[in-house]
């Protein structure tokens, strides 16, 4: 699958998630229906989708803040590592 058909994939799965900031299902039936459409394959190419539009927005923070994406990414950690809820 080329890279921009995978971002699209990616796109379309958070885009859903955007959409039920309550935590709903239609991120996960987006999920869903591209392995049913490409089986395992449709699983690889979306995590390398999600790997690359989080690349994207890290750049794009990056831009914006000055904060460079290492940072960033050590700043989320932070908050999330030893959580003890998965909020």
């Amino acid at each position: 699958m080329k890279k921009s058909a995978a971002i699209a994939d990616a796109i379309r799965v958070m885009t859903a998630w955007a959409s039920e900031p309550s935590g709903g299902n239609f991120a996960n039936s987006q999920i869903e229906g591209i392995i049913t459409e490409r089986d395992e394959e449709g699983l690889f190419d979306l995590l390398h989708g999600l790997i690359s539009l989080s690349g994207v927005l890290l750049v794009r923070c990056e831009k914006e803040t000055g904060i460079v994406p290492l940072e960033t990414l050590q700043q989320i950690a932070a908050k999330y590592t030893n959580r003890e809820d998965d909020g």
